[in-house]
């Protein structure tokens, strides 16, 4: 074929707009929930189903229900019911438009355009959800900068930036924790514009994701009163994370992030040759967004890993067009790396999930199973075919049609039963993992909004002690409720005629007691204990920047077995029953029918840290309580 000059020439001006038609694509098969998933039975398909249950059911997020997640969690986990779908298709639309838009700016940059699209790609197609939404302030944020240093910027910009500011108050409703990377976005925008002299825009960078972030909220069925309440008790979710849910991974994934992720810095920092506006703007959002990626990755460190991983390809892409030609080797350098860092995570995601869908996380085959059995008109049938399934394998026939809540963490299976659904506000015991966020769970089970029936498994995460969770709650379980009817799998209480406001005690014996130093344990039982081990000054901040070195205890039983277990110092310092020891539902049933064994009776306890340097003061507080029980009532309670 004879090739003109002008044939070459609209060739060149034709293959940009093909690459971002193929970025758009990509786009929108990441962000949009073609085929959604299904409600499915395990501890991430509960609070998914539960959470779209709460918005369905009119519960307020941030007091009926206090989670990492808000109202338009189904933005986030893809999952279907048919009160939600619209909602959540709406939002993940409105994402995907603002991804489309924001790269059709950012890439009229012609300087590294290839590159940076290629990365962008890769991004595309092996991000998980996390991944996606903690990128977007990140490529929102460096629009708008290219759109105030770039030449001749398009007059259709601006409507752009409109868009995406809008986008920053969704996200914060989709996930709470969100709302500070949307913050710090917001604000380095609105700074850089008012370096520009562009006052109205500035105002307007601030004033569109406050308006948008309550019209969202109302638009999810919450009374704008109640907004506050969403975004303050997240803080707690969000302080307790690092310890609460905190998982050890392979220590090689973080030096695949760190070292490329701090090279990357580097060169935004170095690059004297860029506008100090853009440098300095670029460098501010990019290390916030890499610090936020590294802590969403690497506290919970499993199939998390690929989060971290994924966004670092991400920065490096919407950054490389900043880097000037001179940093092209280096450039290349960073892309070895990062693609390495990817296809680590991708394997480490493959093998936690053994080949299925992960929540937050890439699938397997992304382009296949996203967009396979595109059939809306089948979503229903197959929702309720997936819930009368569910049912059949719950084994709650015959439960009572009360007003009804599940511990530890099995919503699915209430809702599936088609139970009436009274949350206690913390709504998976693993997740209160604080003293206040603790307190809440007990307060609702003493107050007046108790649920009349419960469903009970002592159920736990990451080999945690089982009571634990929920420690503080089990007191007023044993005081306000007694068993209902025998179940093979579970222990259904029902609320005793008349409520008790606190437990009974006898007087508490406070011991001083040291890390890694054996204490005894007086033969009391059931033995009520609160421990008290704060961080040293060193804990704190490593906790801030990554997270806190797991405690672990270790108990003796009468009959001379040992366990040992992971614990929380939140969960440790609002109490727990320690003694006899409670490993499975029949050892509670057998609290509640006045049955305990003294053989597991706890004899001694150890707590240890993970790291032998002082992140943890040596010093501790062991406090010991005889926690008196009501009488138990007859009945008929699941065998040992």
């Amino acid at each position: 074929m004879d090739w003109r000059p002008h044939d070459v020439q609209a060739l060149r001006r034709t293959l940009p707009w093909l690459g971002l038609a193929l970025l758009a694509v990509l786009a929108v098969d990441a962000y949009v929930p073609l085929s959604p998933f299904m409600p499915h039975n395990d501890v991430d398909g509960s609070w998914i189903l539960a959470l779209n249950q709460a918005v369905a059911r009119g519960l307020v997020f941030g007091r009926d229900i206090v989670f990492t997640f808000g109202p338009y969690a189904s933005v986030f986990t893809h999952t279907y019911t048919p009160a939600t779908a619209t909602r959540m298709f709406a939002g993940s639309a409105l994402l995907a438009a603002v991804v489309v838009a924001c790269l059709a700016v950012l890439l009229r940059r012609r300087a590294g355009r290839w590159p940076a699209g290629a990365c962008l790609a890769f991004f595309l197609l092996l991000g998980g959800t996390d991944s996606l939404l903690l990128a977007l302030p990140l490529l929102v944020t460096l629009t708008v900068l290219s759109w105030l240093h770039g030449e001749r910027p398009p007059r259709w910009a601006l409507p752009v930036l409109v868009l995406a500011w809008i986008s920053f108050g969704l996200l914060p409703l989709v996930k709470g924790t969100l709302a500070l990377l949307c913050a710090v976005a917001a604000l380095i925008s609105a700074a850089a514009l008012l370096q520009a002299r562009r006052i109205g825009l500035a105002a307007l960078s601030l004033a569109c994701p406050l308006a948008a972030l309550g019209a969202f909220w109302c638009a999810a069925g919450q009374a704008l009163p109640d907004l506050p309440g969403y975004l303050l008790n997240m803080r707690e979710i969000v302080s307790g994370y690092s310890e609460g849910m905190a998982v050890k991974g392979p220590s090689r994934e973080l030096w695949l992030f760190g070292l490329p992720a701090l090279l990357l810095l580097a060169a935004l920092a170095s690059q004297g040759s860029l506008p100090r506006g853009l440098r300095l703007g670029a460098l501010a959002i990019t290390a916030v967004f890499l610090f936020l990626s590294f802590k969403a990755g690497f506290v919970r460190h499993d199939v998390h890993a690929q989060i971290a991983l994924a966004n670092l390809v991400a920065a490096l892409g919407l950054t490389w067009p900043l880097l000037p030609p001179a940093q092209y080797r280096s450039r290349w350098l960073l892309v070895a790396l990062a693609g390495t860092a990817l296809l680590c995570g991708g394997n480490a995601a493959r093998r936690a999930t053994d080949g299925r869908t992960a929540v937050g996380g890439a699938t397997s085959n992304p382009l296949v199973l996203r967009t396979a059995g595109f059939d809306a008109s089948d979503w229903p049938r197959r929702y309720a075919e997936r819930l009368r399934l569910g049912a059949t394998h719950c084994g709650l026939d015959g439960v009572a049609p009360v007003d009804t809540d599940v511990y530890s963490f099995d919503q699915f299976c209430l809702l599936a039963q088609g139970l009436p659904w009274n949350p206690r506000p913390v709504l998976q015991s693993y997740s209160a993992y604080t003293p206040a966020l603790a307190r809440l769970n007990e307060a609702h089970l003493r107050g007046p909004s108790a649920p009349r029936q419960l469903l009970y498994r002592l159920q736990t995460i990451d080999e945690r002690l089982p009571a634990m969770d929920d420690g503080l709650s089990l007191p007023a379980l044993l005081d306000n409720y007694e068993p209902a009817q025998p179940l093979s799998n579970w222990l259904v209480l029902k609320a005793r005629p008349q409520r008790q406001a606190a437990s009974r005690y006898d007087a508490p014996v406070t011991l001083a007691a040291r890390l890694g130093e054996p204490v005894a344990v007086p033969a009391a039982l059931p033995l009520f204990t609160e421990i008290v081990v704060r961080p040293t000054w060193a804990g704190r901040l490593r906790a801030l920047l990554y997270k806190p070195p797991p405690l672990s205890m270790r108990v003796t039983l009468a009959d001379g077995t040992q366990a040992t277990y992971r614990v929380n110092a939140g969960m440790m310092e609002t109490g727990f029953v320690l003694s006899p020891l409670l490993a499975t539902t029949a050892d509670v049933a057998a609290l509640f029918d006045g049955r305990i064994d003294e053989h597991r009776g706890v004899r001694e306890l150890r707590i240890d840290s993970a790291s032998p340097l002082p992140f943890w003061q040596a010093e501790m507080a062991v406090t010991f309580r005889r926690l008196h029980t009501p009488a138990p009532a007859p009945s008929a309670l699941p065998s040992r």
